[in-house]
């Protein structure tokens, strides 16, 4: 009898032991991050816009992203991670899109002031379309 118990419990011993060891071993799924669409101009310009025909850094904070597309308003695009673009004078309006690798997309979008450059019209266009006047050089 004592045999029996005996090989009972180092039987139940092994299994529970094996049992424990595969779970601790078994592979751990990574989740992804979030996706987001998120993304910083650096400003050059009163702390509130650019320059007409400056080069602008578009820096992408994006979090969990395979793709992007980036929307100047102006009918122009880009695929690039952090394009740098030269935006003409007036409100540029910036759609940002992201893509996992799902297929689930996320976007923002920011409307960025251009001031105008030349000699006479050295000011900025509001988004009525009106002049506000000021040196930008």
């Amino acid at each position: 009898m004592k045999s029996i118990l005996f090989t009972l419990f180092l039987h139940t011993f092994i299994v529970i032991g094996c049992s424990k060891s595969s779970n601790n071993n078994a592979p751990v799924k990574e989740e992804a991050p979030a996706l987001s669409a998120k993304f910083n101009v650096t400003l050059t310009m009163n702390n509130d816009g650019v320059k007409e025909g400056d080069d602008v850094l578009l820096v992408n904070q994006s979090a969990g992203a395979a793709s992007y597309r980036w929307e100047f308003g102006n009918g122009f695009s880009s695929t690039e991670k952090s394009p740098v673009y030269q935006f003409g004078c007036g409100t540029a309006n910036i759609k940002f899109t992201v893509t996992g690798a799902n297929g689930v997309s996320a976007s923002s979008t920011k409307s960025l002031l251009v001031y105008c450059k030349g000699k006479n019209n050295g000011g900025k266009i509001d988004n009525n379309g009106h002049m506000h006047t000021g040196d930008t050089g």
